[in-house]
C-alpha cells in the first residue's frame, strides 16, 4: 500500500467513541464455508468418519452450559450488525447449511432402495464354517435381509460382494444380482469411498451393514496370502482393520457394547444391540491376531470379550477363542517392548514368566474340565470345539515359551511339535477351518525349522517336519479343488498363498541341510583319518552324495529358492553358526516374534531392515 492511501490520526487527535455494539465480528474466511470434493483414496487410512448418531461435544465456547448470549444476539440485530458467515449459521432456501450442494441432496434423496435377496447356499455356507468362529451376520436369514434392505442398492452389492467372494461363492451363478459393482476390486472402492464419505442421514443400521462387510473382507484379506500383506492383491488387511476400528467402536458404544460393565443385554440373539457386541468382539479378535503377526501394537484393542454377558450371546467356540486370545495383550506388550526380559530366572522376568505359564495352563485344565462335562449333544453341535481348544492353548504356549527359553531349546520345540500334532490332527480328520489355523501353523514350522540347525536337535525336528508337509499337501489339494470350481463352497478361509510361503521355506531348509550334510561327507573323505560311521549312517551319506553329482536329480534342484534377503530367515543369527561345527549353535527365539512372524515369511521384515 502506497503511503499516501494510508489513512492516519494525527497526533492528539481523538476518534469519536463507537459503542460496543457497532463492532461486529469478523467474518469467516475459513475452508468450513467451502465445499470440497473428495477422492475415493483422499487421506486414507484415517480414522473413520464419525456417524451422525454419535454424541458429539460443544461445537464452540458459546455452547457451554450456563452461557447466554440472547442479550448480545438483541443489541447486535438492533444496531444492524450482521454475524460471521458461519457454515452452520444460515441455512440455504432448503435447510440445509451453504456448504452442501443441492445436486448432493437430490442424489441422496433419489438413491436406489431397490431390496436385494441373499443366496441361500452362501448364507449357509457362512453360517456352517464361518459363524463359528467369527460371528459377524444375523444367524437368520430373513433377519440379515430386514437390515440389508435398508441399505442403498450399491451398498447392497458391495455387501453381497464380500459374503460371495469369502464364502467362494460361483459368481457366475450370481451374476444377474449386481449391477453397480462388477468386481471384487469395484466393491472395495466403493467401501473405500464410503469409509470417507457417508451418505446423508445413514441409518444406524446401515452403518452396522458397512462394519460387517469390513469384517468379511478382513476375513477374505487372509486368504490371498503374503500378496495382500505387501499391498498386491485387495486392499491390505492392516488398512481394512484401521478402517473399521473407529466405526465399531462407535457402534458398539452407541449400542452400549463397548464395555462389559455398561453393556445390556437383549433376549433376541440378533437384535441390533447383540448383532454389533457379536461383530465387535470378531474385530477385537481379528484385530489382536494380527497386531502379534506383524509386531504392532497400534492395531491392539483393550475392550474386555469373553466376559459373563458375553455367554448368552456367543457359542463356546467364540468364548474359547476370545479367551485365548486375551494372552495375546501381554504378549504382544513383551513383544514390541522388551522381547527378552522373561529370560532372567530372578527379579521381574521370572515373575512375569511364571504368571503367564501359570495363567495359560489353569485355563486350559478349565476347558479341559468343561468339555469333560459337556453333554453329547453338545459335542455334536461344536464338533471342532475340542480340537480348536487345544490349538489354540498349545499356540499360546509355543508363543510364551519362545520367550521363556531362549536358552534351553527342549522347551521350545516340545511345544512346537505338540502343535504340530494338533494341526495334524485336526488337518487329517478334515476338521473346518478357523482364521487362526494359519497363525498356529507358521509359528509352528518356524520352530522346527530354526531349531533344526541346533545338531543335538537336528534328527527330531526333522522328524517331525514330516508331519508339516503332509499337512501342507492335504490343505494344497484341498485348495486346488476349490480354485478348479469343482466344489462349491470348499475351503472356505483355506490359505492357500500362505501355505505356499510355508512350503517354500520348509523345503529351501531341507536343502541347506542336506548340502551341509554332503558337505560334511566330502570333508571326512577328505580326512587321513577314517570316519567313524556305521553301514546305516554310510548307506545315508553315499544316497546325499549321488544325489549331489546327478546320479538321482539334483538336491538344490528340487528346491524353490528362497525371496530375496530371506537367506537367512528361518534364523536371523545363524548366518555363520550353521557352518561352523565348533562350538554350540544358539537359536534367538525371540527375533521371529519381534520383527513379526508373518512378516518374516512375506519378506517385509527384511525390507524394513533395510
Amino acid at each position: 500500500m502506497a503511503n499516501s492511501e494510508m489513512q492516519y490520526h494525527a497526533m492528539g487527535e481523538v476518534s469519536s467513541p463507537r459503542n460496543y455494539q457497532d463492532f461486529s465480528p469478523p467474518a469467516d474466511t475459513g475452508p468450513l464455508g467451502r465445499k470440497r470434493t473428495y477422492s475415493v483414496l483422499e487421506g486414507f487410512p484415517s480414522s473413520f468418519t464419525q456417524p451422525p448418531f454419535a454424541s458429539r461435544g460443544p461445537q464452540s465456547a458459546f455452547d457451554a452450559p450456563g452461557t447466554s448470549t440472547d442479550t448480545h444476539n438483541a443489541t447486535a440485530m438492533q444496531s444492524g450488525a450482521i454475524a460471521g458467515n458461519l457454515f452452520w449459521h444460515t441455512p440455504d432456501e432448503h435447510g440445509l447449511p451453504s456448504g452442501i450442494e443441492v445436486d448432493e441432496l437430490k442424489q441422496t434423496m433419489e438413491e436406489d432402495m431397490t431390496p436385494l435377496d441373499v443366496d441361500d447356499a452362501a448364507f449357509n455356507a457362512y453360517v456352517d464354517k464361518i459363524h463359528p468362529f467369527v460371528p459377524i451376520l444375523p444367524q437368520s436369514k430373513d433377519r440379515l435381509l430386514e437390515q440389508l434392505h435398508q441399505c442403498s442398492r450399491e451398498a447392497q452389492e458391495v455387501f453381497l460382494y464380500a459374503l460371495y467372494t469369502v464364502t467362494h461363492t460361483k459368481m457366475d451363478r450370481v451374476a444377474n444380482t449386481f449391477e453397480k459393482v462388477q468386481s471384487f476390486g469395484s466393491a472395495q472402492d466403493h467401501l473405500l469411498f464410503y469409509s470417507r464419505n457417508l451418505p446423508l442421514g445413514p441409518s444406524a443400521t446401515a452403518q452396522i451393514v458397512l462394519f460387517q462387510t469390513m469384517l468379511l473382507m478382513i476375513l477374505d484379506a487372509d486368504t490371498r496370502g503374503p500378496d495382500n500383506l505387501t499391498n498386491k492383491d485387495g486392499i491390505p488387511k492392516g488398512t481394512l482393520l484401521q478402517i473399521a476400528s473407529t466405526l465399531g467402536y462407535d457402534l458398539a458404544r452407541t449400542y452400549g457394547q463397548a464395555h462389559s460393565s455398561q453393556r445390556v443385554t437383549v433376549a433376541d440373539p440378533d437384535a441390533d444391540s447383540n448383532v454389533v457386541r457379536r461383530c465387535w468382539v470378531s474385530f477385537i479378535i481379528l484385530s489382536r491376531w494380527y497386531a502379534l503377526s506383524v509386531s504392532d501394537p497400534t492395531f491392539m484393542r483393550y475392550d474386555e470379550v469373553g466376559t459373563f454377558e458375553d455367554k448368552k450371546i456367543h457359542d463356546r467356540g467364540v468364548l474359547a477363542i476370545s479367551t485365548f486370545s486375551s494372552f495375546i495383550i501381554d504378549l504382544i506388550t513383551i513383544v514390541t517392548e522388551q522381547p527378552n526380559i522373561c529370560q532372567s530366572n530372578i527379579g521381574m522376568g521370572r515373575v512375569i514368566g511364571n504368571t503367564l505359564v501359570g495363567a495359560i495352563d489353569r485355563m486350559n485344565t478349565n476347558y479341559s474340565d468343561l468339555l469333560s462335562n459337556i453333554s453329547e449333544e453338545e459335542k455334536a453341535k461344536h464338533p471342532y470345539l475340542e480340537s480348536l481348544t487345544s490349538q489354540l492353548f498349545w499356540t499360546m504356549r509355543l508363543l510364551i515359551k519362545r520367550h521363556l527359553f531362549v536358552f534351553s531349546p527342549y522347551e521350545v520345540i516340545y511345544n512346537a511339535e505338540k502343535l504340530l500334532d494338533e494341526i495334524y490332527k485336526a488337518t487329517i480328520q478334515n476338521r473346518a477351518s478357523t482364521p487362526f489355523d494359519y497363525h498356529s501353523l507358521a509359528l509352528a514350522s518356524m520352530t522346527l525349522l530354526e531349531a533344526s540347525v541346533i545338531p543335538e536337535h537336528s534328527e527330531e525336528c526333522w522328524e517331525h517336519l514330516k508331519k508339516l508337509d503332509e499337512i501342507l499337501d492335504h490343505r494344497s489339494a484341498r485348495s486346488s479343488a476349490s480354485a478348479n470350481g469343482s466344489s462349491e463352497f470348499e475351503d472356505i478361509l483355506g490359505t492357500p498363498g500362505w501355505d505356499a510361503k510355508f512350503k517354500l521355506y520348509l523345503e529351501w531348509r531341507r536343502a541347506k541341510a542336506e548340502e551341509s550334510q554332503i558337505q560334511e561327507l566330502h570333508n571326512r573323505r577328505n580326512s587321513t583319518a577314517a570316519p567313524l560311521m556305521g553301514p546305516n549312517e554310510q548307506r545315508s551319506l553315499q544316497h546325499l552324495a549321488d544325489l549331489a553329482v546327478g546320479a538321482e536329480g539334483s538336491v538344490t534342484g528340487n528346491a524353490s529358492p528362497p525371496p530375496e534377503n530371506q537367506g537367512n530367515a528361518t534364523s536371523p543369527r545363524l548366518a555363520t553358526a550353521a557352518s561352523q561345527p565348533q562350538g554350540r549353535v544358539f537359536v534367538d527365539f525371540t527375533m521371529l516374534t519381534h520383527k513379526g512372524y508373518l512378516n518374516v515369511f512375506s519378506g517385509v521384515a527384511f525390507k524394513r531392515a533395510r
